[in-house]
């Protein structure tokens, strides 16, 4: 299975895009990794089509933290679902980017 890209903290490139357009607003990205937060300090209201996503996300950041929960997603992602997530939070970084621009 191929490795896909994530940001250097870490997280997801939803996670980046929202941190590094904080950081061209003047602004320092919170300590906090809270997908839905991040975007609504950035102005942002996250439309339908990126919230399922945005949650599933935000609860694997969660899950992810302990090494129980990093098994278990592990062993309920699918090279196609890992593929689909990758491909829907590219276009996700895209909507902000756009939004913010």
């Amino acid at each position: 299975m191929e490795t896909r890209s994530i940001a250097p903290c870490g997280r997801p490139n939803g996670h980046e895009a929202i941190c590094y357009e904080l950081a061209q607003l003047g602004t320092s990205p919170p300590r906090i990794h809270n997908l839905v937060g991040l975007a609504a300090r950035c102005g942002l209201n996250i439309p339908e089509q990126h919230r399922q996503l945005v949650n599933q996300l935000d609860n694997m950041g969660v899950v992810t933290r302990y090494p129980d929960g990093r098994r278990q997603i592990a062993d309920a992602l699918t090279e196609e679902r890992v593929n689909s997530m990758f491909s829907d939070t590219m276009e996700f970084a895209e909507w902000i980017r756009a939004e913010l621009d």
